[in-house]
């Protein structure tokens, strides 16, 4: 009996690969350089290409690094790890908020956390991370990387500085 729901595909990527990958030695050659992210000029973004350090991989891999600060208040960011551009395999959201849906329950309200990718879960489990406690942007930039094994070789640029009127962040 058919009862009018399809059938889930699996992932297309399974978590114990995706770890596998992150033990991995990489590396991220760019320079940050920021930009407003199109579509969304509340955003700094910036994009950095990451490669496989040694052996060729058996696969085909793009990774990227991915950096989003909140222009309006920039201690609320993330940075990602993007694999084939369009799974997030690991992020960090500081003082961001977010709660487990598939597991745990647990919710960390402006709380900084990690983001997972989980079989069951895809990108939206998460775990408290412990970053330099002072949560300035490249101390936590460089925390992320060790954590994915990235090796940053680039040049860092601050976010740059800017005041803006109340009217022109509406």
């Amino acid at each position: 009996m058919d009862s009018g729901f399809a059938l889930m595909a699996a992932p297309p990527i399974r978590e114990s690969d995706v770890e596998a990958l992150l033990c991995l030695p990489k590396e991220a050659r760019g320079n940050v350089h920021w930009v407003l992210k199109p579509n969304k000029s509340n955003f700094w973004t910036c994009v950095l290409d990451v490669h496989m350090v040694g052996a060729e991989p058996t696969a085909p891999r793009q990774l990227k690094l991915c950096l989003n600060v909140n222009r309006d208040i920039p201690q609320l960011f993330t940075y990602s790890l993007i694999l084939n551009s369009v799974f997030n395999i690991r992020r960090i959201c500081v003082l961001g908020s977010h709660r487990n849906t598939h597991t745990d329950d647990h919710r960390f309200t402006a709380q900084t956390h990690i983001h997972k990718w989980t079989d069951l879960c895809k990108d939206t489990y998460a775990f408290a991370a412990v970053p330099d406690p002072t949560l300035e942007h490249l101390a936590v930039f460089k925390y992320f990387c060790e954590r994915c094994s990235i090796a940053f070789l680039g040049q860092w640029n601050q976010i740059p500085v800017e005041t803006r009127t109340f009217s022109e962040m509406l």
